[in-house]
């Protein structure tokens, strides 16, 4: 009969204690890289989400300066002629705030969707504050009660959690264009207010060329404060 040598012996308790507890690391290793990946994937995802906050609305911003200014038929504004401004592309432009006009349709009026839109920033630095756009005219503002503007609903929120750029950039910055007498010149606008728009006067806004929107997002992500900063160079095309 064959005898086993010593060294053909099962395995012992010892080693599969051994087996076991280095099983046991790996598969902690494992679900902590999973734990760490879903982490990582969460970050990204709402940083993604505080960066598209901020883009729909510079996009939005961006489209509309644009296209303040548009008159195609060069018509003055409608109403009586005492209460009517020329017609004129930035009716207000304060560094939280700008209305812009464009008679997009030709019929010698403001009354439709986005021919007059407001953009204001009511400065909250510190906790954030909504991009609010109003659509028209409320009580106090510009042109509010007249027949060739139209009355608005109420201000919507554009985006959410804005904060002031780290740098003191104003939102927005105003510049004169080429053909001015001081070209590439910036208008600075008065103190900003909370609570309405200071704007620069009448000679100075109709210098108005070139407008830098400056956008700063806040978020707080996996118990840290995040900040996404987007800025763009708005044209209006239809100012001379």
């Amino acid at each position: 009969m064959r005898r086993h040598g010593r060294g053909q012996a099962g395995t012992t308790i010892v080693e599969i204690a051994v087996g076991l507890a280095v099983g046991a690391l790996l598969v902690a290793g494992i679900l902590t890289l999973i734990e760490q990946s879903q982490k990582s994937y969460m970050h990204s995802s709402e940083v993604t989400d505080l960066q598209q906050n901020v883009r729909v609305a510079m996009d939005r911003v961006t489209h509309i300066i644009q296209t303040a200014g548009l008159n195609p038929q060069n018509k003055n504004w409608g109403g009586a002629s005492a209460n009517r401004p020329e017609f004129t592309a930035f009716r207000e432009a304060g560094r939280n705030c700008i209305r812009l006009y464009a008679d997009l349709n030709g019929n010698g009026n403001v009354q439709d969707p986005d021919e007059n839109v407001f953009f204001f920033w009511p400065t909250t630095p510190a906790t954030g504050a909504p991009l609010r756009e109003t659509r028209g005219t409320v009580a106090g503002q510009p042109d509010a009660g007249q027949a060739w503007v139209a009355t608005s609903a109420g201000p919507e929120e554009l985006a959410r959690d804005i904060v002031a750029n780290p740098s003191g950039v104003d939102v927005f910055q105003y510049f004169t264009g080429p053909d001015d007498t001081s070209p590439n010149t910036q208008l600075t606008p008065p103190a900003l207010s909370t609570a309405s728009c200071t704007s620069l006067s009448d000679a100075n806004r109709n210098r108005i060329r070139r407008v830098v929107i400056t956008l700063t997002g806040r978020a707080t992500i996996s118990g840290q404060v995040v900040t996404k900063t987007l800025t763009s160079d708005a044209r209006a095309r239809n100012v001379p």
